[in-house]
């Protein structure tokens, strides 16, 4: 969802009763908002980290989740989730389990508080699942 947000802030996109309406930045109220955990906020014609100044577009990949701390894993997974067993795609939500999303092979979603729930179960079967192949 962050990402899908900052898309449509990036390019000047406001969501209107029913519709998108295109907004330059000079008129645009100065937007605020969250990715991947941090909090972020336009300056100019460009987002920026609030703690550093950093521009998101071209630094959002280095930074680790702004809620565990934890860096994507090399395959580009959320540090906290790892490779989830059965799972196509899936983000922890970085601190707001609101948007946290697990979308399964047959293109099944959950998302919301449940997909933390199924993520979190899964993890500890695949971990139960090693340790009995190990031993």
């Amino acid at each position: 969802m962050d990402e899908i947000l900052f898309g449509a802030l990036v390019l000047g996109l406001v969501i209107l009763a029913g519709g998108l309406a295109w907004v330059p930045f000079r008129d645009a109220p100065r937007r605020r908002g969250h990715l991947r955990g941090h909090q972020i906020h336009q300056q100019g014609q460009e987002f920026v980290y609030a703690d550093t100044g950093e521009p998101t577009a071209s630094t959002w990949r280095q930074r680790p989740c702004g809620h565990c701390g934890r860096a994507d894993t090399p395959e580009g997974h959320d540090g906290c989730l790892g490779t989830v067993p059965g799972v196509m795609n899936a983000c922890c939500g970085h601190g707001r389990p609101e948007e946290a999303y697990v979308q399964f092979a047959d293109g099944a979603v959950v998302r919301g508080p449940d997909a933390v729930a199924i993520m979190r179960r899964l993890q500890r079967a695949a971990v139960r699942a090693d340790g009995e192949s190990d031993g």
